[in-house]
């Protein structure tokens, strides 16, 4: 890959300041899992693990993420994308578990239904961010009975997640609207993962903190591990952004062509403004694997790269 491109939300905004490169691993008998990371990681344990799902139930090429995944990735944060079957993320689960500092699961598209599956499935989990998430569950389930809850009660198709402690859901304007003048079904009509799917139970998230304390008895030094568990309301927000579609989180070639075929916009966007909207969702992914969501409005508004950037949240 182009080292130019490897590097270039380093040169575009200071905010993502350090180096990646790509390369491809092998876990636990898992072949060919794909990383992007900052470079020289003197200790892993210090950073975040993010695993993305991509489009397409994870059928699309990471490829075509580059920019956001490297805005990603230069913020300080290790990206896995691997897009085979969940018995196997469940071993690449384990394994980033034991290596970094939490896990964050994430899917674009009905690569979000895949994440929600996983997380469903797992422990020490700590956070989920979904991008336009779309439900592919028809697909594996009775379809007659999921279209019929879909349309009259969807809470019949909710999928139930415990014990998180930040979620967070990122949707695109123009991937909900529907227009009149000139007609146009938006791309998301029936399918999309909202409150009325995900059930987030409210109990308290419970993390334990891990501290050293060491004291001297009788002139010798004795050290002594304690473990804290402390309790936290688990932080659930959804962001809308203006202007911005489905497909826009994609690179700028493949973002102009699929927008044309989606029919969410017959122009091109500049990549001025896609770069922008990129890092604005790579921003979004720091907010969430560093824990800062519960300030995500006032953080977003002290970065002035971001002004540009319409949006609003709910909690």
């Amino acid at each position: 890959m182009n080292l130019f491109y490897l590097l270039l939300p380093t040169l575009v905004y200071s905010f993502y300041n350090l180096p990646v490169h790509l390369y491809s691993k092998n876990i636990k008998g898992i072949d060919n899992i794909k990383v992007i990371e900052p470079i020289n990681i003197n200790d892993k344990k210090d950073i975040p693990a993010f695993i993305f799902f991509s489009g397409l139930s994870g059928k699309i090429p990471h490829e075509i993420y580059n920019n956001f995944l490297n805005y990603i990735a230069s913020s300080g944060i290790s990206c896995y994308i691997f897009n085979d079957e969940l018995y196997k993320s469940k071993n690449l689960i384990d394994y980033v578990n034991e290596n970094y500092a939490n896990v964050t699961l994430s899917g674009h598209s009905s690569g979000g239904s895949k994440a929600l599956q996983l997380y469903s499935e797992c422990e020490n989990i700590n956070n989920l961010i979904l991008f336009d998430p779309v439900d592919d569950r028809i697909f594996d389930t009775n379809k007659y009975e999921y279209m019929y809850n879909n349309f009259f009660d969807k809470s019949k198709n909710e999928i139930k997640i415990n014990n998180i402690r930040n979620y967070l859901l990122v949707k695109a304007e123009k991937s909900y609207k529907w227009n009149m003048f000139p007609p146009k079904m938006p791309f998301i009509p029936i399918f999309d993962i909202n409150e009325n799917v995900v059930n987030i139970n409210d109990d308290i998230f419970i993390i334990n903190d891990t501290t050293d304390e060491t004291i001297n008895d009788n002139d010798e030094i004795i050290k002594i591990t304690k473990t804290v568990s402390k309790k936290m309301n688990p932080n659930k927000k959804s962001i809308e952004i203006k202007n911005f579609g489905h497909t826009d989180i994609l690179d700028e070639y493949w973002s102009n062509i699929m927008r044309k075929i989606t029919k969410e916009d017959n122009k091109n966007k500049p990549f001025d403004k896609l770069n922008d909207y990129h890092k604005f969702n790579a921003f979004l992914v720091y907010q969430i694997c560093y824990n800062h969501l519960d300030n995500l409005k006032n953080n977003i508004n002290e970065e002035n790269e971001f002004k540009n950037i319409k949006f609003n949240i709910n909690d």
